[in-house]
């Protein structure tokens, strides 16, 4: 897979996250992954390889196990994004952090907590994003 690691992408900024192939792949029969944000124009095509390898928001996929590791981060990042509010506010409680009451809440809030450690643990999210959320579901 073609990586440029100075490129980071914010879950709050992502608005997708899509597995692509254009025709002109003769040799790389499993396409790209193409991150879509809110700052993307009408006009970013990626209609060739070299269009693919000059967007620092598309990575290409070299073999079956890189892709299939790109489906399950996929499902992944769409449960994470389902999950989270769509405007984040960046508020201070001032009563200290509660767990939530009820075993249903709390059986939630970790199984919230342990697919951010997996997004986190895999790079796709920072670790940031990360506690962000756990600040976010410890206040639930």
């Amino acid at each position: 897979m073609y990586q440029r690691p100075d490129t980071i992408i914010p879950m709050k900024d992502l608005l997708s996250f899509e597995l692509k192939k254009t025709k002109s792949f003769i040799f790389n029969r499993f396409g790209y992954i193409e991150f879509k944000t809110r700052e993307d124009s009408p006009d970013d095509r990626m209609e060739n390889l070299h269009q693919v390898f000059a967007n620092p928001k598309a990575l290409v996929v070299v073999s079956k196990a890189l892709y299939l590791d790109m489906l399950r981060a996929k499902t992944l990042i769409e449960q994470y994004m389902a999950d989270i509010p769509p405007q984040e506010v960046n508020v201070q409680h001032p009563n200290p952090p509660s767990i939530p009451s009820s075993s249903a809440s709390l059986a939630n809030a970790l199984e919230e907590l342990r697919k951010g450690a997996e997004l986190r643990d895999a790079g796709i999210i920072t670790d940031e994003e990360f506690e962000k959320l756990k600040r976010k579901l410890m206040n639930a």
